[in-house]
């Protein structure tokens, strides 16, 4: 009887280490694939729409007066997005300014004043490539940018605590009354360094506001759930 009743024991605490391992594989499978969709992809990629991100803009005084940030998700034509807001510093209205997704490496955006999306960021984009044109974002010619033509003439990487992010630079080209080349460049997991984030060719590219020109926002830091992705060191701080 004894020998028996320790046969019993002996098959419960087996079956104790199973259910228990079980468990442990399953959660280090949630834990590996919430690592994967947090990159997005095999090779590390950082995605830009993601919740817990922070951008902040500054002036042409290096001055931070507002921020970005992601808060809630919406649906449109079937396809799932993530809500942007700015938010003005020392104010505590936010304001809706965009619904952003992500998908291979593509970043995609629809406005509240405009039914239509359309494509913000492409970090598939080889050297020579064209990004934009008045027939892709036929609402530019709505604001002061005119159309805008971005061409891909340099990626490279920029470097932040021992982190390595793509960086891909474009020579920008914008219609009458401006018709100047300029440049811009944008960051892995970051975006574009001027404002806004979500439409950052509607608006002159001020990637150096200590050139003179008034007006306009420069990003000065990017946070990714309290990690710092990118920072503005121009004005020393």
């Amino acid at each position: 009887m004894k020998y028996r009743k320790n046969i019993w024991i002996l098959m419960i605490c087996l079956i104790i280490c199973f259910v228990a391992g079980c468990n442990k594989e399953e959660s280090k499978f949630q834990e590996n694939n919430q690592k994967s969709h947090e990159t997005d992809s095999d090779d590390g990629y950082v995605p830009i729409v993601k919740d817990g991100k922070i951008w902040a803009y500054a002036n042409v005084e290096g001055i931070i007066e507002l921020k970005e940030f992601f808060y809630g998700d919406t649906v449109i034509s079937e396809k799932s997005y993530m809500k942007l807001y700015n938010q003005y510093i020392g104010h505590s209205d936010m304001d809706y300014v965009a619904a952003l997704r992500e998908q291979d490496k593509k970043v995609y955006c629809v406005l509240p004043t405009h039914a239509e999306e359309w494509l913000a960021y492409d970090f598939c984009l080889t050297l020579g490539d064209e990004f934009g044109s008045s027939e892709v974002l036929p609402w530019l010619k709505t604001n002061d940018t005119g159309a805008v033509k971005a061409v891909l003439s340099k990626i490279s990487s920029y470097e932040l605590d021992n982190h390595s992010y793509h960086r891909f630079y474009f020579d920008v080209y914008q219609d009458e009354p401006y018709n100047y080349p300029n440049s811009t460049s944008w960051i892995e997991g970051v975006g574009a360094l001027n404002y806004p984030v979500y439409a950052w060719m509607r608006y002159k590219m001020y990637d150096n506001p200590k050139d003179g020109r008034t007006g306009g926002y420069v990003l000065y830091y990017c946070e990714d759930n309290g990690k710092t992705l990118y920072k503005n060191d121009r004005w020393g701080k």
